[in-house]
């Protein structure tokens, strides 16, 4: 009984596919005749590198193209390159590879303009069920009936491993009829697909752009209330593209129109006043590979004075991923410039890390004052200290950074000529030891008050909370604090 229905169900569904065509049993295909016949030439025209880039070991491969974008084999052509290739009349008897043929041609000549390049005899599919180029090819015949899959699994089975029909869909799709790649490439190749998906290591999601079905037949993918959903695509704008940094510089909804995004994170649309060159590109005429500095924000920003992006941003990090990631793995200041110890410099913003070079300089020895001629001096005793990366007077200023003025700092000279802290004395910034006792004052200074003294042991006489009976710097004392610290 249940084989009596299972007959009568597969008989119901190959009527409803295709009615019984008439063929001609003489006709050449692909597997009866053609395929055996192409053999002798596999030897050039198969392997991994194919002469002319020509492949004849495969029904698709025979049909082309091969190293031009024309196709080898075109159905009903008799000028096709597959024929003329072993025409008698047209190859000289020089050409060895060719010449000699003629039954061969017969055979093609036929194939190609009688029978259509049929692949395979049946009662059930015309000639060009295989042929991409057929208005016949199966592909189109299974949109013609809106997809339905169903019609298909009648005849090869549920799991179109062969069925009834003996023939597995699976020969051609390994994944199944129904897996992504079956229509379309896992990567499509169309427009700027390659440049969005396979850029880098932070290729997109294609979430990011289209609702990607959980399963082929759900509503709005191949089919939408049961009938064929035509192209193109849908675009859905969700994810990254969304992003909004500032929501005053969010004109409206990410949105796909006329060819481009538009109000997208992902080409800085949302960016403000970015400077982006290109923040609207052409989905058809945009270049593969990831789009250059200076499209989606200018280079730099004009926000910002230097053009040295890796001096603040990690050049190794995913670059459009919601997130400025600003400092180079430490936070705060730290990530610009200084250390793990330190925001001071070593390392400046050039990289420098030897007190030799300006941007280092003393900074370590005023902000840490290892020396304990005074305690650590701030920041801000020498710079503007900004509140936020962003405040102005920071990164929208050309550097070297700005020294208060009251320091009398000259830059070329590297010195403060009118900083208390040092006196009379001049140290250079890049020239380490020019500051010890006698530098800023005299030992003892030249005053009235210091007459007779002698020895840096009396100094803790008058001044104990800066030296020690035995002569030396308090550490942490008060030193430069502005004060004498005397009774």
């Amino acid at each position: 009984m249940r084989v009596e229905v299972i007959a009568g169900l597969s008989a119901a569904v190959a009527a409803a596919c295709a009615t019984e065509r008439p063929r001609d049993q003489a006709c050449p295909t692909w597997q009866s005749e053609v395929a055996p016949a192409l053999a002798a030439c596999i030897g050039c025209h198969g392997g991994a590198a194919p002469a002319a880039r020509y492949q004849l070991t495969s029904y698709l491969g025979a049909l082309g193209p091969g190293s031009d974008q024309v196709s080898n084999a075109i159905a009903g052509d008799p000028g096709s390159v597959l024929l003329v290739a072993v025409d008698p009349a047209r190859v000289p008897a020089t050409d060895v590879d060719h010449a000699g043929h003629g039954a061969l041609h017969a055979v093609l000549t036929r194939w190609a303009v009688e029978c259509q390049l049929a692949y395979l005899d049946s009662s059930i599919h015309a000639a060009g069920v295989l042929d991409p180029a057929s208005a016949d090819f199966h592909g189109a015949e299974l949109r013609a009936r809106d997809w339905d899959l169903a019609l298909c699994a009648g005849c090869h089975g549920a799991d179109f491993g062969g069925g009834a029909a003996e023939a597995a869909c699976t020969a051609c799709h390994p994944r199944g009829p129904t897996a992504c790649d079956t229509c379309h490439e896992e990567v499509p190749t169309t427009g700027a697909h390659g440049a969005h998906v396979g850029v880098g290591s932070a290729g997109l999601a294609c979430a990011t752009c289209h609702r990607v079905p959980s399963a082929w037949d759900d509503d709005g993918h191949l089919r939408r209330a049961g009938v064929a959903d035509p192209p193109p695509a849908e675009v859905e704008l969700a994810g990254l593209a969304t992003v909004t940094v500032d929501a005053a510089d969010r004109a409206g909804p990410p949105r796909f129109d006329a060819g481009t995004c538009r109000n997208v994170y992902c080409h800085g649309d949302v960016l403000g006043a970015s400077g982006g060159s290109a923040r609207q590109p052409s989905w058809a005429s945009d270049p593969p590979g990831p789009a250059p500095c200076g499209s989606c924000h200018g280079a730099p920003p004009p926000s910002h004075a230097d053009d040295g992006c890796p001096t603040c941003h990690p050049s190794d990090g995913v670059h459009l991923d919601g997130t400025t990631q600003i400092g180079l793995g430490l936070p705060g200041c730290s990530g610009c410039h200084g250390g793990p110890d330190s925001p001071a410099p070593p390392r400046d913003l050039a990289g420098n890390v030897f007190t030799t070079a300006i941007g280092v300089g003393a900074h370590q020895a005023h902000l840490r004052a290892p020396s304990g001629l005074s305690a650590p001096i701030a920041c801000s005793a020498c710079h503007r200290v900004p509140a936020e990366v962003t405040a102005a007077g920071h990164i929208d200023s050309v550097g070297p950074a700005e020294v208060e003025a009251t320091l009398g700092w000259d830059h070329g000279l590297g010195t403060c000529a009118t900083a208390w802290c040092h006196g009379s004395a001049q140290p250079r910034w890049t020239v380490s030891g020019e500051a010890a006792c006698g530098t800023c004052h005299a030992v003892p200074p030249a005053t009235a008050s210091h007459v007779g003294v002698t020895t840096l042991t009396a100094c803790t006489t008058c001044h104990p909370n800066t030296m020690d009976p035995i002569g030396r710097f308090v550490i942490g004392g008060a030193h430069l604090d502005g004060d004498v610290d005397a009774p």
